[in-house]
C-alpha cells in the first residue's frame, strides 16, 4: 500500500516536470521517422528496378549510417536517401552538405573494412524521394555525385542538376 503510494507521488512529480507538449513533439518526430522510412523503402524498390542489387539498409558505423549499400555490377554503391515533402525552391540533395558526406565516407571505409576490404571500385549517390502530401511524387537518383577527393577539399561540392540525375520510374505498387 505504502509503495503504490509512493509510485503514484513519482509519477505525478515527474508528469509536473515534463514539458506538456513533449506527447505532440514525440508524435511529430514518428511522423517524421516514418516519411524517412517510407522514402527509403521506395527508393529501394526504385533501385532495384534498374537493376541494382540491395546489399544492405541502414549500416551503421561509428561515424554514420548508409542508408543504402548496393551494388551496380561491380561498383559497390553507397547510397543516401533524403525524403522530404514537395517545396518549391529546395532540392532534398542539398541537405547533404560536406559534413554529411565526410561521415558517409568514413562509414563506408568501416563497411569496407568489415567484409575484408575487397578490391572493388566504390561510389556515393544520393536518392531523392519527394512527396506531395502522403503521395509519391518524384524520385531521383545520382549515382556518383560525390568522392573522398571532392570532399577533402574544403567545401568541395559536386555538380547537381537536372542533367545529371536519372528520373527513376515509379513502378505503380510502390
Amino acid at each position: 500500500m505504502a509503495s503504490s503510494r509512493i509510485q503514484r507521488s513519482l509519477q505525478s512529480t515527474l508528469k509536473a516536470l515534463l514539458p506538456k507538449h513533449l506527447g505532440r513533439f514525440a508524435k511529430r518526430r514518428a511522423r517524421h521517422l516514418r516519411l524517412g522510412a517510407r522514402g527509403e523503402c521506395m527508393a529501394c524498390r526504385a533501385l532495384q528496378e534498374i537493376g541494382l542489387d540491395i546489399i544492405c539498409r541502414n549500416y551503421r558505423a561509428s561515424g554514420g549510417e548508409i542508408d543504402i549499400v548496393a551494388r551496380d555490377d561491380c561498383t559497390l554503391c553507397f547510397i543516401e536517401v533524403k525524403t522530404r515533402h514537395k517545396r518549391p525552391f529546395s532540392r532534398p540533395a542539398d541537405a547533404v552538405d560536406n559534413r554529411k558526406r565526410q561521415r558517409l565516407i568514413r562509414a563506408a571505409q568501416q563497411y569496407l573494412r568489415a567484409i575484408g576490404q575487397p578490391p572493388l571500385r566504390y561510389s556515393f549517390g544520393i536518392v531523392e524521394v519527394i512527396f506531395s502530401s502522403w503521395r509519391l511524387s518524384e524520385i531521383r537518383y545520382w549515382p556518383a555525385v560525390f568522392d573522398e577527393a571532392s570532399v577533402a577539399v574544403a567545401g568541395g561540392r559536386a555538380a547537381r542538376n537536372a542533367a545529371d540525375s536519372k528520373p527513376l520510374h515509379v513502378p505503380r505498387h510502390v
